[in-house]
């Protein structure tokens, strides 16, 4: 059952309305109770912000994890040059152009395979990030390390081979 009511409506509200049923193709009585019903009832709707939360916490948890990748590839190359400066003598210029020739060679194959990777979509973040957890399951959490230390490898107790 519907109640006939009627209403007063201010000028700019009367052709807001009547712009209202033209857009949507709904009645003015349509229209009239629905607005109706979200003024008396607002939980009816969702608040427009629970939306926009909603959305902005999808997006910090999207941020945390890339910063963490972020964290983890600048770890990687750290190490990778402190390893590479602390073992690597530096060469004869005798032997320099030869070793830059084989650097920009070996550079090109490295610069493809990032592309490869790329374009397949293999994030290497993921992988190294799956590898340090199925190698690391049964080890203990790494100790630290004294400033501008390497870390030493410390062999799993099962994968140690005995001396002699």
């Amino acid at each position: 059952m519907k109640t006939k009511i009627g209403v007063y409506l201010t000028n700019d509200v009367a052709k807001r309305l009547k712009m209202a049923v033209r857009r949507s193709g709904a009645t003015k009585s349509d229209i009239d109770n629905e607005a109706l019903a979200r003024f008396l009832d607002p939980m009816l709707e969702k608040d427009p912000g629970e939306e926009v939360l909603k959305r902005l916490s999808g997006m910090a948890r999207s941020l945390r994890r890339i910063h963490r990748e972020v964290e983890v590839v600048a770890e990687t190359l750290a190490l990778h040059v402190r390893q590479f400066l602390m073992i690597t003598p530096p060469l004869p210029e005798s032997e320099q152009h030869d070793a830059e020739k084989l650097g920009r060679e070996r550079y090109q194959v490295f610069v493809t395979q990032i592309a490869k990777r790329i374009a397949a979509d293999s994030g290497l973040v993921s992988e190294i990030m799956q590898r340090v957890a199925e190698t690391n399951r049964d080890r203990a959490a790494p100790q630290p390390v004294a400033d501008g230390a390497m870390p030493r490898h410390t062999a799993h107790p099962r994968e140690a081979a005995p001396h002699g």
